[in-house]
């Protein structure tokens, strides 16, 4: 994939018009493709509030088939690089590739991982304009990826797909694809760590079960307040899983943390009398 000098400077002069118009002139400069630059614009103007950096990077290229809606934030994806460092990591379920972009921003090590050929050329082009030279790309399904490799790895990161053919919402990692019952198996057996990210509205009990008991620790990330991922972190033995509420603003990051038997054994205490406020 390139993209030509004149095709950035459209980009660029035209981010604040109307679409349908730029597609409707008769005559386009020349050396520009007016196609691509409008698919370029439209998806700079969806991505500019979770990932502020790289869609006003004239270098960021979004690739045709958006998949913005279940990719991580900057926020949220520059926390997990941070949480794994500069380990081996395999992020087997690339997609737009925000999160292999941090990732490799810490470590030298990291491999990514899309059935997806599009996504995956979109993807080099991305890391190679961002100087990335030590990304591996590879186009192929995470389970058959996990089945075929030699490799071993410190992290596996995974954010399986959360719709069904019929495009309908899912949240029980069953459900997802790939089916998290069949791959957490193969992750745990190529690496120390499985990163697992779910949707927000995953019940953390169901999620603890359905991985066999094998989380060790919860991240529970909001942006501002507001819940945008569920980290679970996978190692191949049984512990007492460890949650971490995370808030990030803009000024910095509350957190507090507690062990999940805390809250079973928690006594719940009400007050003698009803006033005018409520805590839940």
């Amino acid at each position: 994939m390139s993209v030509n000098e004149e095709t950035l400077l459209y980009i660029e002069e035209n981010i604040a018009s109307d679409i349908h118009s730029l597609l409707l002139v008769k005559k386009p400069p020349a050396k520009v493709d007016v196609h691509f630059a409008v698919q370029q614009i439209e998806a700079r103007r969806k991505a500019r509030h979770k990932l502020p950096s790289l869609s006003s990077d004239r270098r960021f290229v979004f690739p045709s088939r958006l998949p913005l809606e279940q990719c991580s934030s900057e926020a949220t994806a520059q926390y997990k690089a941070l949480l794994v460092g500069n380990k081996r990591i395999a992020d087997i379920t690339g997609g737009l590739g925000i999160d292999t972009f941090y990732f490799s921003s810490l470590s030298e090590n990291v491999t990514y991982i899309d059935k997806n050929a599009d996504l995956v050329e979109t993807a080099q082009h991305n890391f190679l304009a961002f100087n990335r030279k030590s990304v591996v790309c590879i186009c192929d399904d995470a389970i058959s990826f996990l089945q075929k490799s030699q490799q071993t790895f410190d992290w596996i990161y995974a954010d399986p797909s959360r719709r069904d053919s019929h495009n309908r919402k899912m949240v029980r990692l069953c459900d997802c694809e790939p089916d998290v019952s069949r791959l957490l198996p193969h992750c745990i057996s190529k690496a120390e760590h499985l990163l697992l990210k779910t949707s927000p509205m995953l019940d953390i009990a169901e999620g603890i079960s359905e991985l066999n008991s094998l989380v060790c620790d919860i991240h529970i990330l909001a942006i501002k307040n507001d819940c945008k991922e569920l980290l679970f972190v996978c190692q191949n033995r049984q512990a007492t899983p460890v949650i971490h509420c995370v808030n990030i603003l803009q000024d910095g990051v509350q957190s507090f943390e507690f062990l999940r038997t805390d809250e079973s054994d928690a006594a719940c205490t009400f007050a003698s009398t009803m006033q005018t406020y409520l805590y839940e």
